[in-house]
C-alpha cells in the first residue's frame, strides 16, 4: 500500500476514489504535475459531501471543482467501467482516499513498471480514446507494444468517422502533457498522426540543410519544437499548436529544391487552413498558429532587418503584437521553441525576443504621444509620422549597447515631433 500526497479540499470520506495518472506517478516515485485529475464516489452521499466543501453540480453523477472531476460509480463494476475510459491499462488504477485501498483491475500498475503501454480491449477500435491513452503513455514514460500499433495501424479495425473536436480533445491532451514530444511521436508510430494531421506526418523524411538543422529531418525537428514548447510554456495549448503547425510548408517543396525551403512559411498557410477547417481548434490558437507560421523567419531575422519592414511586422494583423501582449509573448515563446528546437541548439540564447518587445514599446510610446491616427490613415502627416517612427525605431536597429539610451533617443525624436504637430510629448 501508498499513500498519495495531501489533496486540497477534498472530503477525506470513505469511498471516494482518485483515479488515473496521479496515483501511477506515485506508484513508479514520479513527481506529480498539475493538470486535471478525475474522482470516483461510490454513494451520493460522497457527492454531497464534495458540494459543501464547494464544488459544483454539473449533472445527476457529476461535481466539479476547477478542472477537477467527481463521478458517481453505483457499484464495483460502475469503478471499473470508469476506470476503463482511460483507455489504457495503466490508466485504469485508482487510490482510496480513506483506506488507501488500490484498485488495478487490469493490472496497469504492473504494465506500467515494465514501460508498457496496453491498451484495453476495444480502445484499438476507438482511435480518440486511444488517442487520450498516449498522451497518458508520452506523460509517464511508456511505449506501445507491436500488436496494438499494428492494430492500429489497420484502418479496418479502427473507426473510420472520428469527430473532429474528440480529435481535438486528444490532441489537446497530449499536447499540453509533460512529454508532447513523445506523444507526437507515438501518434505517428500508430498511425493516427497520419490519419488526423497528414501535414504533419508529411514532414518525417523531408530533409532541412544540416548547417541550420544537424537532426536533418522536419519531423524529428517537430517533435523537438513541441518538446521545447512545453519547457518554455507548459501546459499552453495555444504555443505547442503554433509549434506543431509552423512548418507544414516544408512538405510542399520540391524534391529537387531539398534541403533548402525557400518561402516555406508562406506556403504553409494553405495546409494550415485546410487543417482549421477540419478541426475545432479555438479562435485565438488559430490566430496565433496562423502568425507564426508567416512570421517566424521573420522573427529570427528581426535583429538584422531594417526599421521599415520591423515596423510591418508589428503592425500586421491590426497591430496584435502591440495591441496584445499576452499574444506577443505567445509568439515569442513559439519563435524561441523553434529556434532551440534543432540538434545542440536547445539551450541557445534567443535575444530576438527582447529586441522585439524593445521595439514594441518604442513604437506603442510613438502611438501614445503622437495619436493612433497615423496608422493606415492615408494621409500625409501619418504617411510623415510614420516615417518619423521608422526613423526611430533605428536607434533600436544600430545596435546599440545601451538600450536605456536607445530608447531615451526615440523617445526624445518622437516628443520633437510631436510638439512640431501641437500635441504634448
Amino acid at each position: 500500500m501508498f499513500s498519495i500526497p495531501p489533496l486540497e479540499v477534498i472530503t477525506r470520506a470513505d469511498g471516494l476514489w482518485l483515479t488515473g495518472e496521479p496515483v501511477l506517478r506515485v506508484a513508479l516515485g514520479r513527481p506529480q504535475r498539475d493538470g486535471k485529475r478525475l474522482f470516483m464516489a461510490d454513494t451520493k452521499a460522497v457527492l454531497a459531501g464534495l458540494e459543501r466543501d464547494g464544488w459544483q453540480r454539473c449533472d445527476d453523477e457529476t461535481v466539479a471543482l476547477g478542472m477537477d472531476r467527481c463521478r458517481l460509480a453505483n457499484d464495483a463494476w460502475g469503478r471499473v467501467e470508469i476506470l476503463a475510459m482511460a483507455g489504457a491499462s495503466a490508466g485504469a488504477v485508482a487510490q482510496n482516499l480513506s483506506s488507501g485501498e488500490i484498485l488495478d483491475p487490469f493490472h496497469g500498475l504492473d504494465d506500467a513498471r515494465d514501460g508498457r503501454l496496453r491498451l484495453l480491449p476495444g480502445v484499438r477500435q476507438q482511435a480518440t480514446q486511444a488517442g487520450h491513452a498516449m498522451a497518458l503513455g508520452a506523460s509517464i514514460g511508456l511505449g506501445l507494444g507491436e500488436i496494438d500499433i499494428m492494430q492500429l495501424r489497420d484502418a479496418r479495425t479502427t473507426t473510420t468517422t472520428d469527430e473532429p473536436a474528440s480529435i481535438w480533445e486528444a490532441l489537446e491532451d497530449g499536447l499540453t502533457g509533460p512529454n508532447p514530444g513523445v506523444f507526437l511521436r507515438l501518434l505517428r508510430e500508430s498511425g493516427l498522426l497520419a490519419r488526423w494531421l497528414p501535414e504533419v506526418d508529411a514532414l518525417y523524411g523531408v530533409p532541412q540543410k544540416a548547417q541550420w538543422h544537424p537532426e536533418i529531418d522536419t519531423g524529428v525537428h517537430i517533435e523537438m519544437v513541441v518538446k521545447q514548447a512545453g519547457i518554455l510554456a507548459p501546459g499552453d495549448i495555444n504555443v505547442a499548436w503554433a509549434a506543431l503547425v509552423h512548418d507544414l510548408g516544408k512538405a510542399l517543396t520540391p524534391r529537387e529544391e531539398w534541403p533548402a525551403h525557400i518561402n516555406h512559411e508562406h506556403a504553409g498557410l494553405m495546409p494550415l487552413a485546410e487543417v482549421h477547417a477540419r478541426l475545432p481548434v479555438p479562435d485565438w490558437t488559430r490566430e496565433l498558429a496562423i502568425m507564426v507560421t508567416r512570421e517566424h523567419l521573420t522573427c529570427h531575422q528581426v535583429m538584422g532587418i531594417r526599421p521599415g519592414k520591423l515596423l510591418g511586422l508589428l503592425e500586421r494583423d491590426g497591430g496584435r503584437l502591440l495591441k496584445d501582449p499576452v499574444f506577443m509573448e505567445a509568439f515569442l515563446s513559439a519563435c524561441c521553441a523553434d529556434a532551440r528546437g534543432r540538434g545542440g541548439f536547445e539551450a541557445s540564447p534567443y535575444p530576438q525576443a527582447q529586441y522585439l518587445r524593445d521595439a514594441a514599446l518604442a513604437v506603442n510610446g510613438a502611438i501614445s504621444q503622437m495619436g493612433a491616427s497615423w496608422i493606415d490613415d492615408g494621409t500625409k502627416e501619418s504617411a510623415k509620422a510614420k516615417q518619423v517612427i521608422i526613423s526611430s525605431l533605428a536607434e533600436l536597429t544600430a545596435g546599440r549597447r545601451d538600450k536605456a539610451e536607445a530608447l531615451n533617443a526615440v523617445r526624445e525624436k518622437i516628443g520633437g515631433e510631436a510638439l512640431r504637430r501641437g500635441r504634448a510629448p
